[in-house]
């Protein structure tokens, strides 16, 4: 990038097979990036912009790996006294040879002088060729950052290269691009700034479009949950039978529906999530001990996640007899009263015990023959939190699962872990926090006024935010 051009844009360099390709896609959140276990794969420049608001803010050029470092370097070394602008140089000299074909197309943005970030495999000893290839980029006299990208566990030669990098780099990073947070690529770019003055100004306003963009991210999130908790505490399922043989048929179909029903909500919330943190290609892997693979409704959903006994009692009073009362009449009567004011705390240990059951089943005689039933809806005061925990869950893994994705996984290898939190989030909220979401689940539960859900709705989103961030 000239100082003329105020997109920033930065070449990724490297040896063959150290991870250029993972880096790009981690950076740009774009799982179409080809990545690949075989050197070699990437042998024509592919460029990359990120893109909000559809304005380009920034781009990366995934460029193939170095091929003949021996060879440009001698060719280098013998120029750099009197020559400038080596990339530019070597290409003109050397544009009718096909064995350079590779090397041509990497210095090709280098000539063009915008700045360059070289990947290294961390996990592994430092190389003659990695030296030449340092060298090389050196001498052009490009910006450059080191990005070392430990592909293994291993941490035994990061000093190393460390210490090697410090006599080429103006800057050097410690990034794994297969489990960078949005925090670690913020702080990557954060450090583009020092590799020139010139370019401050750019990068400080494609870090704010990022920064900004990643707000909104969370605003819509919050949206999101509190679009599902209101669909599931308010849904029902009726149908109207008229022989009494088919009161029992129709109950147990009912069940399976509205179950199915909420199981759709939350995948559909999940997708939602999936889809403003850009995972469109590849399945999105949920750790093998995440809760998440558990059904809503098992019992070990409803003992690992949610409130814990005495806050779902100091919930469920929370909610107060209005709620109760509500539900007693849309229930006909035939609720048995779990939350009216006097069955709060009775209510709250049933709830405790086997909340994953409270999804009522009601029969009620219609004037006209017959017998209306209707399945819910799940008036447990546990029941929302048992669904914000795992859409909780859910934002943590895919907001923190990098763009990066290695190959399919080789039968019998390790796949890639994320943080677990096997005991949910919402036990752990402020005071405050869980009050906001009774208080937005009782506006909606109650069918308050319009503006009271409103306003319910905006303390609880406010709440979430600062939760998500």
């Amino acid at each position: 990038m000239t100082t003329s051009n105020p997109l920033p844009i930065y070449a990724v360099v490297g040896h063959p097979n150290e991870g250029k390709s993972s880096v790009v896609a981690t950076l740009t959140e774009d799982d179409s990036v080809r990545i690949s276990p075989t050197p070699g794969e990437t042998t024509v420049n592919r460029e990359y912009s990120v893109r909000i608001d559809d304005r380009a803010i920034i781009q990366f050029i995934d460029t193939p790996g170095f091929q003949h470092p021996r060879q440009i370097l001698e060719w280098f070394r013998a120029r750099e006294a009197t020559t400038t602008g080596l990339a530019a140089k070597f290409l003109e000299a050397h544009h009718n040879e096909p064995g350079l074909a590779h090397d041509r197309e990497l210095l090709t943005p280098l000539a063009q002088e915008c700045g360059v970030i070289y990947v290294i495999d961390g996990s592994r000893p430092i190389s003659s060729t990695d030296r030449m290839e340092m060298e090389i980029l050196r001498l052009t006299g490009n910006p450059r950052m080191a990005v070392i990208n430990p592909k293994d566990t291993g941490e035994a030669y990061i000093a190393q290269w460390k210490s090697a990098c410090s006599k080429s780099f103006n800057s050097i990073r410690l990034f794994n691009a297969h489990q960078a947070t949005y925090s670690e690529r913020i702080a990557l770019l954060e450090s583009l700034k020092s590799m020139n003055q010139d370019w401050e100004a750019a990068l400080a306003t494609a870090i704010s479009a990022f920064e900004e963009d990643w707000a909104n991210r969370i605003r819509q999130v919050s949206g999101i949950f509190c679009h599902i908790v209101r669909q599931a505490i308010t849904h029902t399922e009726s149908k109207s039978v008229f022989k009494p043989d088919e009161e029992a048929v129709t109950r147990d179909a009912l069940q399976k529906k509205y179950r199915k029903a909420l199981h759709e909500m939350e995948r559909n919330a999940h997708q939602q999530i999936r889809h403003l943190f850009k995972h469109s290609i590849f399945n999105l892997d949920i750790p093998p001990q995440s809760i998440l693979h558990d059904d809503l409704f098992t019992s070990r959903t409803w003992q690992v996640l949610g409130l814990s006994k005495k806050q779902i009692i100091s919930t469920a009073v929370l909610l107060g007899g209005g709620l109760g009362v509500k539900l007693d009449l849309m229930a006909a009567g035939l609720s048995f009263g779990i939350f009216t004011l006097s069955g709060a705390l009775a209510g709250a240990t049933a709830a405790w015990l086997k909340g994953e059951d409270l999804a009522r089943t009601r029969i009620k005689k219609q004037k006209l023959g017959g017998t209306r039933i209707t399945v819910g809806p799940n008036t447990n005061p546990q029941f929302p939190f048992i669904l914000l925990d795992r859409a909780l869950l859910y934002f943590q893994h895919v907001s923190n699962w990098a763009h990066a994705r290695p190959v399919p996984v080789v039968e019998g290898s390790s796949p890639i872990k994320l943080e677990d939190t096997e005991q949910g989030f919402t036990k752990h909220w402020s005071k405050e926090q869980r009050t906001a979401c009774a208080q937005f689940i009782k506006a909606i539960a109650t069918d308050q006024s319009y503006k009271k859900q409103e306003n319910a709705e905006r303390a609880f989103r406010t709440q979430l935010q600062q939760t998500l961030h």
